[in-house]
């Protein structure tokens, strides 16, 4: 067992003892009569325990899935679960501020869908050297964009942030997406070359359902982060 899965079954451990504490808390509340903010934190607690237990538990249902070919994406959005726990928990109890946890969330979103798009293109790696040097260009076009993004997150919006650093971050998303298409173009005829070849990028119908949710919601980011690419394009021209 690698070290991965050891930290994915202990984590599964807290969360039981942690449902278990959570709910006898909660059924002490209820039958006492006492519900006061405590109460309330307490039952959201639990509420946050449940939601991430049910969460956690069909990701390691995909991960036993032998078809399941977004590992790398997988694990990272293990990682991302327990993240979220932390924070949705610490929000619950007022340690953390709501635009702090709102920033996370948005840091969270950008990390996970990197990883999902970068673990898409992986896939079709080495496939042939002018397919491979336009993939490690986009890798690396995504990264960029991923970082670029955090300080317009840490900041609310990008409050204080050059214009330039706008149409610098949309240029560098236009480039991205453009990779993205060129990479996909080179790899159907790379196909069209090698008809026996299995299609990397087609699922199996039978893999894991929350990847398939995952895979719809990447392409409705995608989509976003094109029409964001172009509408800070357009407003490079106005400023």
């Amino acid at each position: 067992m690698n070290k991965m899965a050891k930290f994915k079954k202990y984590y599964l451990y807290c969360l039981i003892g942690s449902l278990i504490s959570a709910a006898l808390v909660a059924i002490a509340s209820i039958l006492i009569g006492s519900f006061t903010d405590t109460t309330g934190r307490v039952l959201g607690t639990l509420a946050l325990v449940v939601v991430h237990s049910l969460v956690s538990l069909t990701i390691v249902k995909d991960e036993n899935n032998k078809i399941n070919k977004l590992a790398y994406f997988s694990d990272t959005l293990f990682v991302l679960l327990v993240a979220s726990l932390i924070t949705s928990l610490f929000a619950v109890w007022q340690l953390i501020s709501e635009s702090l946890t709102g920033q996370l969330y948005a840091l969270f979103f950008i990390v996970g869908f990197s990883v999902l798009h970068g673990n898409s293109l992986y896939l079709i790696m080495g496939k042939n050297k002018m397919l491979t040097r336009v993939l490690s260009a986009n890798l690396f076009a995504i990264t960029a964009v991923a970082i670029m993004f955090v300080p317009v997150i840490l900041t609310s919006g990008g409050d204080g942030l050059d214009d330039f650093y706008y149409r610098l971050l949309g240029s560098v998303g236009v480039v991205d997406v453009t990779l993205t298409v060129i990479a996909v173009i080179l790899y159907k005829l790379h196909l069209q070359r090698n008809p026996g070849e299995i299609n990397e990028l087609v699922f199996n119908t039978k893999s894991g359902g929350i990847l398939k949710i995952l895979g719809f919601i990447f392409i409705a980011f995608f989509g976003i982060q094109i029409l964001f690419s172009l509408l800070l394009f357009a407003m490079s021209f106005t400023n």
